[in-house]
């Protein structure tokens, strides 16, 4: 049985970013390997202020084993998600966050492994892998996107395991530069 409610899981995922496009509409330039600290610069994104409109693509729970039964409440939950939508504000800069997290537009990841990060020529993938094996949640992203430096969609793949269920969520995210960056109170 499931001992952590879908909020919980819904912290995790929006803390792990949000994100349409396909690896088919990425441009066929040559993605070139960066590392998380260069990235914005790389793509060539505007510093400042990014709204971001994310969109629930699907969301499938799945037991991971005969024993580990979903929750109906959970299922239910994510079920009414697809095909709705929520909005981001993020602040972009050169820096990580003391935190260390990755920040796009959409898109913060912290405490998480990047064994595959690269962009160029309008396009960017990403690959993060966050959490341990047998300790708690795991989780992995796949991002696909497509830039200019005023605009970016993404796609986004996440594949979570906690307590003997997985929960496979896409999205899909367009945002747009909006400006300087607003404190927040």
């Amino acid at each position: 049985m499931l001992a952590t409610p879908l909020s919980r899981w819904a912290v995790l995922l929006f803390s792990l970013a949000a994100c349409g496009v396909s690896a088919e509409d990425l441009p066929s330039q040559k993605l070139i390997p960066v590392q998380k600290s260069a990235l914005v610069e790389k793509m060539g994104l505007r510093l400042g202020q990014w709204h971001t409109t994310l969109k629930y693509e699907d969301a499938i729970p799945s037991a991971v084993d005969p024993v580990t039964t979903v929750p109906e409440a959970m299922a239910s939950e994510l079920r009414a998600k697809i095909g709705t939508s929520f909005e981001t504000d993020d602040c972009l800069g050169y820096l990580l966050p003391a935190n260390g997290a990755l920040i796009l537009p959409g898109i913060s990841i912290a405490d998480c492994d990047f064994p595959d990060m690269a962009a160029g020529g309008g396009a960017m993938r990403l690959f993060a892998s966050c959490g341990a094996d047998g300790r708690g949640v795991r989780s992995t992203m796949d991002i696909k996107a497509s830039y200019t430096p005023l605009t970016m969609k993404s796609s986004i793949a996440i594949d979570s395991v906690s307590n003997g269920v997985r929960l496979r969520i896409k999205l899909t995210s367009v945002s747009s530069y909006s400006g300087a960056c607003r404190l927040k109170g």
